[in-house]
């Protein structure tokens, strides 16, 4: 049984790999994670939108911190094994899997 959207922003905030931010909007909540590379240089920032049914990839970034670069890879995450190991303990913590 999924967690509900109300109790959504506790189970994320108890993962071992927090979540920087937690926010819930009316019908859904919103968890956005900054998951480290091997190079200290860039970080992949992962949105994350539940609705209390499914748990759903908002967007994925990769940041480049020096020089500020942004790249956008939404569409593109599937098989990113970084990316699909923090939407898998999400899902975990909202028991969807």
């Amino acid at each position: 049984m999924p967690v509900k959207l109300e109790q959504a922003g506790a189970a994320l905030r108890k993962l071992t790999k927090r979540p920087k931010h937690v926010r819930t909007h009316g019908n859904h909540a919103m968890a956005w994670f900054f998951e480290p590379t091997i190079d200290p240089n860039v970080e992949y920032e992962i949105v994350v939108r539940y609705d209390g049914k499914d748990l759903h990839v908002a967007r994925v970034q990769i940041i480049r911190i020096e020089p500020l670069a942004l790249t956008d890879i939404t569409k593109h995450w599937r098989g990113n094994q970084a990316v699909e190991d923090v939407v898998n303990r999400a899902r975990h913590a909202l028991k969807l899997a």
